[in-house]
Parts: C-alpha cells; structure tokens; sequence
C-alpha cells in the first residue's frame, strides 16, 4: 500500500507540484492524468523517492506498508518499488538483452531466467545489444524486469507510448495480474480510457495541483478537437525513392533485404507495424543517418529528423536559444511558433527540467521553424494529452498544406486517421 502526502514537490525556483494527497491500496491501480507539463511526471519522481534527497523540493511524506518511503535505504526502495520511466531508454545498463535482465536479478539474489522475458515477447531478442533495441521493445524489457522483481508498488509513466497492439495487451494483462496478486499500482497515461476497466481510481492533475481525486469517473475525463483528415491530390512527384536497400545492425539478422518504396511530395506518410519492425531505422536511413549496406536512398529536398528522444535533436541549453538559432533570430517568429506549439510559458527553462511531452513539442516547434523539405519524426505525438496533440498535428497538416513532405514512424492511431498513405511494417 502506498499512501502520499506532498505538500510542495519539484524543483526550487521551477516547477512544482503541491497539495497531493493520494492512497493506493494493495491490489488496487491508480490512473493519473492531465495535460503535458501538468507535474505527472515530478509526481511519479516524489512517490519513488527521488526527490527530496539530492537539493531538490520536497515537503510532505509518502509511506510504503505505514513506512517512510524516505527513511528507507535505497536497496529497500529498489525492491519494493518499480518504476518505469517514459523515456525508457534511460533504465538500462546491461549490454545485452540477457545481460541487462540478469543484472536486475542479481541485484535481488535471484536466479537468473529468459521466462518473463519470453512472456513479454523478447525471445528472439535474448542475445541483442539493447542500443539497438526500439523504444518498444526497450519499454517491454523494463516491463518483464517489473514482472521479474514482483515489486509491491508498481509506477508506470507513459507506459504504452511506444508500444504496438499486441504489446499493449500483454501489458494490459502484465498489470491485470500484478493487481490481482496484490501490487499497488500508479499509471500515467494520457490515454486514461484504456485502463478504465482496471483502474479503481483516477487523479486528474492540472498546473501542479489535483483538478479530481477519487473514484474512476469517465465524465470528469477532457474530451478535445480531433483534426480531420484533407483530401489531396496525390501527384507524380517522389519526395524519396528508395531502392533495394539492405541493412543490418552488428550481431543482428538483416532488418531489410531489397527494400523499395517511394514517398511522394507533400503528402503525410506514415510507417506502422509492430515493435522492432524497423520504423525508426528506416527515417534514420531516409535522414541519412544511417547508410544501406546494399542499395540507394535519393532525397529531393533537404531532410530533417526527430528522433523518439528528442533531447537527441537539439543543440542549445534552453527552448528559446533554440528556437532563435532557428529562426535566424527572429524574435517575432519564435514567439509566434511558440504559441502554435503551446511553449511560451518554457521558453526560458532548462532543457533537463522540461516534461518529455514539453521537449517533443520544442523539437517540433524547432524543425517547424526550420523549412526543410523532408521531415522525418519518430512518434511525433508520444507522451502528449490530447490538446497539444492536436496543435502538433494542425502543424503537420499545415507544413503539407506548404508543399513540405512529412514521414512519421507511429502507433498512434490519432496520427494514423489522418494519413495520406500508410506503409506498414514487419
């Protein structure tokens, strides 16, 4: 059982999350939600513990079972507690699948098996460096390390952002079952209806306070605008042509053998399938990132790509250095982009204490001002509520709208209404 009282939490002179009472029973799941930058994620870094150790802001308790949470010595918290971060590939150390999954083990005296990772659909993935893992198949090694450790609290941030169908039913049934042995669990979506046949309870967070609190109820839940799809003329122009490309990752199988396929200009393209399909190694291929070992990639234009880790993208230490490098200095243009990619507020705000949702629409906004021909982003709307999704989509549309091309990898079917042609994968 987790119980929580947080006066005040986050970071001095920054954000901050205040006024939170929460309790989560054993067997029970908790959902929290509410729009980017609302304080989900410095919630789920309070309730672990790691804040409030190391200079940052933290009055209030939390207690694990009646203890303090943080009053325990962190080998206790590390096996009591699980938590999978929406950036997943922030939580690995090992240098295989086996490896990294074995040293979580170790660290608890338990024996080393590939049981819940065969469970979590990694079977063929034992022997794999984990740097060449896609985020989704990262997200479900976190997910069978969770299964491994039996954890008495389980916190998920984001948990299905990069995760394909079949993925998110193993894990809706990862959670069904760790509820029913007694786990007390805390999610954070911004898609709370797929939890609601499991949640007990819903938290709705607004600008760092509880906007609801207690029983789940559908109707407290912010319905927002969907994008319709436009109607364009598909014409004879290719943006990328791609001919009988090859490539393999070192160790690995051949991901692609004599891959062909043309994207046409402006248009929105989109790739699809499951995890480990290839998606983002193909933008990355297209951006010229990566080189085929075999066959040609032709771009007309000038490509730009946004990886699914969008601190990856950017080349200065706050969103307004940023945005100015490129915008040539053109203040009236970054304030104008700014408001279309909702960011004014966090224009002067560190990088590292931006939400991930917060980073992913500063990426966009940057390569939004960028003009480029070609844009390539991985999940353009990964971690982001249904409002700012929205306002990333409109600038999608209107990039086209331009004559730009743009190609995404994504799971989201927000995204996938709204294609002009879809490619799917693996």
């Amino acid at each position: 059982m987790m119980e929580a009282h947080i006066e005040v939490a986050g970071y001095i002179d920054e954000f901050i999350i205040r006024g939170i009472d929460i309790d989560v029973n054993n067997g029970e799941v908790l959902v929290v939600t509410g729009p980017s930058g609302s304080g989900k994620t410095t919630l789920a870094k309070a309730l672990t513990g790691l804040l409030g150790r190391s200079g940052d802001l933290f009055k209030g308790s939390i207690l694990i079972n009646g203890y303090p949470l943080l009053e325990m010595p962190f080998e206790k918290i590390y096996k009591l507690v699980t938590y999978i971060p929406q950036e997943p590939w922030y939580a690995l150390v090992g240098y295989t699948v086996y490896a990294e999954h074995c040293l979580i083990l170790s660290q608890l005296g338990l024996k080393c098996s590939s049981v819940f990772l065969e469970k979590l659909g990694l079977a063929d993935k034992i022997d794999s460096l984990t740097i060449n893992l896609s985020a989704g198949e990262t997200q479900r090694l976190l997910w069978a390390e969770a299964l491994a450790k039996k954890s008495s609290v389980l916190i998920l941030d984001e948990p299905l952002v990069y995760l394909d169908r079949e993925a998110r039913r193993i894990v809706a049934d990862v959670v069904r079952d760790a509820r029913d042995n007694g786990a007390s669990i805390i999610i954070i979506d911004h898609d709370p209806l797929f939890w609601r046949e499991l949640a007990g309870k819903l938290l709705v967070l607004e600008n760092g306070v509880a906007k609801y609190y207690g029983e789940w109820d559908t109707r407290v839940l912010q319905q927002s605008y969907q994008p319709s799809k436009t109607m364009r003329v598909v014409n004879d122009e290719v943006a990328v042509d791609i001919e009988n490309i090859w490539f393999k990752y070192p160790g690995e199988k051949p991901l692609f053998r004599g891959l062909s396929l043309q994207i046409k200009k402006s248009l929105i393209t989109g790739l699809t399938g499951r995890n480990g399909a290839g998606k983002s190694t193909l933008l990355k291929l297209i951006a010229g990132i990566l080189k085929p070992t075999k066959g040609f990639i032709n771009r007309h234009g000038t490509p730009v790509y946004i990886p699914e880790n969008p601190l990856l993208y950017f080349t200065k230490p706050t969103p307004r250095e940023e945005l100015l490098y490129m915008a040539n200095g053109r203040e009236e243009k970054v304030l104008e982009t700014a408001e279309i990619f909702d960011i004014s507020r966090i224009l002067d705000t560190p990088l590292a204490r931006l939400s991930s949702g917060e980073r992913r629409r500063l990426a966009l906004a940057s390569a939004y001002l960028g003009g480029f021909d070609i844009y390539l982003i991985d999940e353009p709307t990964g971690g982001l509520d249904q409002a700012n999704a929205t306002r990333v989509l409109e600038a999608l549309l209107e990039l086209v709208n331009e004559g730009r091309t743009v190609v995404v990898a994504t799971h989201d079917e927000r995204v996938i209404k709204l294609l002009d042609y879809e490619f799917r994968m693996g």
